[in-house]
C-alpha cells in the first residue's frame, strides 16, 4: 500500500482496509486446529484487534482538522493558559476579540463613562467621608464651647440671684420699704446678665444650625455621589461581558471545562488556537474534551507554572510526566511554556524575566520531556502571562481588578516594553511565522503520525500481552510438562523393576519351596523312584503356587503404578490450572478484561482408561496358562543319574545325587520362569510405554494451545510494524 498516493483524509480508511485484511490474512493461515475452544479464542483476539484499531482510527478521523493548522495550549490547571491566549486574541486581533471589543467601545461611548469620570466620582466620595469626619468633629467642638458659654452664664445668674435673696432676707421694714423705691445694684446685674445670656444663646444657637447645615449638605452630596457611583458601577457592568479578559479562570479549579477555539492570522495563512481544560481538576469532566482537542491539534503547546520537571504519579494516580506521555505521544510538535508568575512591579526590575537558577530548571524539565516524546519535543518558551495580557488589554472596566493593576505595571513601563519583556512579542512572531510555515505538510505529517501511533500503541499492547502474559504461561506450562513427563518416566521405569523383582521373588519362593520339600524326603533315604515321584509332585505344588501369587504381585504393583500415574496427572492439571487461573485475567489498550483466557488443556482426558488399559496390558501377561506351567512344558523335569555300583550301596552318594538333581532341575526351571516372565514384561511394556506416551501427548494439549497464540500475536505484530513503518517511510 503506498500511503502517500491517497488522499489525506481518506489515511483512516484505507488503514482499516489494510490492518482488515492483514487480520483475515493472519486468520485464513494460521488459526488451523481441531480444537474448536482455541480456534474461537484466537479468532476473538484478531477480531478484537481489528474492532480496536477502527475504533482508535474512528476517533481520529471524528477529530481530525485537515485544512486549518491547529495548536493547542494544553497543561496544568490554573497554569495560565487562557491568559497566554487572550493576550494572543489581543495582539493578534483574533476576530472575536476584535469584535467584543468594538462593542466595548461602543458601549463606553454611549454610557459616557470614562475611567477619568469613574476615579473622580470616587476620589469625590472619599473626600465627601472625609469632609464629614471633619464637619461632625466641628459640629461637636461648636456644641461644646456653646454649651460651656451658656453654663458659665447660667453659674454667674444664679449667683447674682442668691446673693439678691440674701440680702433682701437681711433687710428690717425700712430697708424694705426702702427697696421698693431703690433696686438692689446687683438687681440691675441680674437683669443685665439675662440679657446677655439670652443674646450669646442666640448667637451660639446659630452657629450650631450652621455647622450642622454644612454636614447635611456633605451628607447630601455624599450620598448623591454614592447613587451616583452605584449607577456608574450598574452601567459598566454591561461592559464586563465585552471586557478583556472574560475567558480568563477566576482561580477555581476546572474553570475551563470544555475546549475553546480561536481563529487567529498568521502570515501565509489563519490558524487555530485551542484552548484546553486542564489536565489536574477533575478529569472526569474534562476527559473527552482534552482527547478531542490534543487529537485534532498539529502543534501543541504545554503550559507550566513551574520551572521544575512535571511529576510523576504513583500507584493510585497519574502523575503530570504520565498524563503528558499519554495524551501528547502521538505529536509530531510539542513545546513547553513557563509562564512566570509576577504580581509586583518591583519584580521587573530584573535584567531578565527567567533566573539563572530557573533556566537550569527548565533544563531539567527539558530532559524529562525528551525522555517521554523524544525528537517530536521541541523545548521550552518562557512567558510571563499576567503581565504580558495587562500590557496587551486596553478594553477594561474601570475601577475593575485587572484596571487597578494593569495602572500599577504601567506606572513607571510602557507596554511595548512589558510584551518584550514577558516574551510575547517573540512568541507572537513565534506563532504568525514560523510555526505554520508549511503548514500544509505539517497538517499531514502530524495526522498521519496520530494514526500512525495507533498501530505502534496497538503493537506495544499485543507485545505486551504476549511477552507478559502468553509467553511466560506457555514456558511455566512447558516447565510443568516437562516435570510430570519426567516422573511419568521415573515411575516407569520404577513399575519396571518392582515388576522384575517380583519375579525374583516369587522364582525364589519356588526355588525354596521345591528344595525344602525335596530335601526332606531325600533325608528319608528315599529310593530314586520314590525320589522322582516327589520330584515331580513338588514342581507341581510350587507351579500353581507361583502361577497364584505371581500375578498378586504384580496386580498390586500395578494398582500402585495406577495411583502414582494419577497422581503425577492430577497434580499436573492442578498446576496447570493455577497457571491458567493465574494469567488469565488480562487487559490492554487492545483486548477487553472481560476477555479472559479459556485455553482448555483437555482436563478430562481419560487417564483412568488408559491406566486401565495398561494394568488389564501387563496383568494379561500373567493370567491364563501360568508362566511356571509355561516354563516347565518348555524345559521339563529332567532326572538322570549318574551310573555307579556305589549308589547302590552308599545312601549318602545316593542322598547327595538326588539333591543335585534336584537343584539342576531347580535351577534350569527358574531360569526358564525369569526370561519367561521377563519377556512377558517387556512385551506387556511395550503398550504401556505407548499409553503413557499417549497420557504425555496429552499433557502437550496447553503447550500446543499458548504456542499457537503466541505465534498468531507475534505475527500480528510483525505484520502492524511492517505497516507503520512503510507509514513512517512516507512521512
Amino acid at each position: 500500500m503506498i500511503f502517500k498516493d491517497i488522499k489525506p483524509d481518506l489515511i483512516y480508511v484505507e488503514l482499516q482496509s489494510v490492518i482488515k485484511d492483514l487480520i483475515n490474512t493472519i486468520d485464513a493461515s494460521e488459526v488451523e486446529t481441531t480444537d474448536k475452544e482455541i480456534a474461537k479464542f484466537s479468532r476473538n483476539i484478531l477480531n478484537e484487534l481489528d474492532a480496536n484499531i477502527a475504533s482508535e482510527l474512528d476517533k481520529l478521523k471524528v477529530n481530525s482538522e485537515w485544512n486549518t493548522f491547529t495548536v493547542a495550549f494544553y497543561g496544568e490547571t490554573n497554569a495560565g493558559k487562557s491568559t497566554i491566549i487572550e493576550t494572543l486574541r489581543i495582539l493578534l486581533l483574533e476576530p472575536q476579540k476584535v469584535s467584543s471589543q468594538k462593542k466595548f467601545n461602543e458601549l463606553v461611548t454611549s454610557l459616557n463613562i470614562d475611567s477619568a469620570s469613574f476615579e473622580k466620582i470616587k476620589k469625590e466620595i472619599v473626600e465627601l467621608k472625609d469632609n464629614k469626619t471633619i464637619l461632625e468633629q466641628s459640629l461637636n467642638s461648636v456644641k461644646d464651647k456653646s454649651n460651656e458659654q451658656l453654663s458659665n452664664l447660667k453659674n454667674e445668674l444664679a449667683t447674682l440671684s442668691k446673693t439678691i435673696e440674701s440680702k433682701l432676707a437681711a433687710f428690717n421694714i425700712f430697708q424694705k420699704m426702702w427697696h421698693f423705691f431703690s433696686k438692689l445694684p446687683e438687681e440691675a446685674q441680674l437683669v443685665t446678665k439675662q440679657e446677655q445670656f439670652e443674646n450669646t444663646k442666640l448667637i451660639l444657637d446659630e452657629n450650631v444650625a450652621q455647622v450642622e447645615s454644612e454636614v447635611t449638605e456633605n451628607d447630601e452630596r455624599y450620598n448623591a455621589a454614592c447613587l451616583q457611583l452605584d449607577h456608574m458601577q450598574g452601567e459598566l457592568e454591561k461592559l464586563v461581558p465585552y471586557a478583556d479578559g472574560a475567558i480568563i479562570g477566576d482561580g477555581r479549579s476546572d474553570y475551563t471545562l470544555d475546549s475553546q477555539s480561536y481563529s487567529m492570522q498568521g502570515d501565509e495563512s489563519t490558524f487555530t488556537v485551542l484552548d484546553v481544560p486542564g489536565i489536574e481538576g477533575k478529569e472526569e469532566k474534562v476527559r473527552e474534551s482534552i482527547w478531542s482537542a490534543v487529537h485534532k491539534a498539529h502543534a501543541v503547546f504545554y503550559v507550566t507554572s513551574k520551572a521544575a520537571p512535571p511529576q510523576t504519579g504513583d500507584d493510585k494516580n497519574k502523575g503530570t510526566l504520565e498524563k503528558i506521555k499519554e495524551h501528547l505521544g502521538d505529536q509530531t510538535e510539542v513545546y513547553s511554556i513557563y509562564n512566570k508568575r509576577i504580581t509586583n512591579p518591583l519584580q521587573l526590575q530584573k535584567s531578565q524575566l527567567v533566573s539563572d537558577s530557573e533556566l537550569a530548571s527548565l533544563a531539567e524539565l527539558d530532559t524529562k520531556m525528551t525522555e517521554q516524546l523524544g525528537e517530536n519535543y521541541q523545548g521550552t518558551k518562557s512567558l510571563c502571562g499576567l503581565v504580558g495580557y495587562l500590557a496587551a488589554a486596553n478594553c477594561l472596566v474601570a475601577g475593575s481588578a485587572d484596571h487597578k493593576r494593569k495602572e500599577k505595571f504601567l506606572k513607571d513601563n510602557n507596554e511595548q516594553y512589558l510584551l518584550d519583556y514577558c516574551g510575547f512579542t517573540e512568541l507572537k512572531q513565534f506563532l504568525v511565522c514560523d510555526l505554520i510555515k508549511d503548514h500544509k505538510v505539517k497538517i499531514i505529517k502530524a495526522n498521519f503520525n496520530k494514526a500512525n501511533q495507533v498501530l505502534k500503541g496497538v503493537c506495544g499492547s499485543i507485545t505486551a500481552l504476549r511477552d507478559e502474559k502468553f509467553e511466560p504461561l506457555h514456558n511455566k506450562l512447558n516447565q510443568e510438562i516437562g516435570s510430570a513427563s519426567g516422573q511419568l518416566d521415573i515411575a516407569l521405569s520404577s513399575l519396571k523393576s518392582r515388576l522384575l523383582a517380583s519375579v525374583g521373588t516369587s522364582v525364589d519362593k519356588f526355588k525354596s519351596s521345591v528344595r525344602k520339600s525335596v530335601y526332606s524326603e531325600i533325608e528319608n533315604n528315599i529310593s530314586n523312584d520314590d525320589f522322582k515321584y516327589e520330584l515331580k509332585s513338588s514342581i507341581s505344588r510350587a507351579q500353581s503356587q507361583f502361577d497364584d501369587s505371581l500375578p498378586e504381585a504384580i496386580n498390586i504393583q500395578l494398582n500402585e503404578f495406577g495411583k502414582e500415574v494419577n497422581f503425577i496427572v492430577e497434580r499436573f492439571q492442578k498446576h496447570a490450572g493455577e497457571l491458567l487461573d493465574a494469567y488469565s485475567s488480562f487487559e490492554t489498550n487492545v483486548i477487553a478484561s472481560n476477555f479472559s483466557i479459556s485455553v482448555d488443556i483437555d482436563k478430562g482426558f481419560n487417564v483412568a482408561g488408559i491406566i486401565g488399559s495398561v494394568v488389564g496390558a501387563v496383568a494379561l501377561a500373567f493370567s491364563g496358562v501360568g508362566i511356571a506351567a509355561l516354563a516347565i512344558g518348555a524345559v521339563g523335569v529332567v532326572i538322570s543319574f549318574a551310573k555307579s555300583i556305589g549308589s547302590l550301596f552308599n545312601s549318602s552318594y545316593k542322598m547327595s545325587q538326588q539333591k543335585k538333581t534336584t537343584d539342576d532341575n531347580i535351577y534350569k526351571i527358574a531360569g526358564e520362569l525369569e526370561s519367561t516372565a521377563k519377556t512377558n514384561i517387556d512385551e506387556a511394556f511395550k503398550e504401556l510405554e505407548e499409553n503413557i506416551d499417549t497420557i504425555k501427548f496429552s499433557l502437550k494439549t496447553p503447550i500446543e494451545h499458548t504456542a499457537l497464540i503466541n505465534k498468531i500475536l507475534s505475527i500480528s505484530i510483525e505484520n502492524l510494524y511492517k505497516t507503520s513503518r512503510q507509514l513512517d517511510k512516507e512521512l
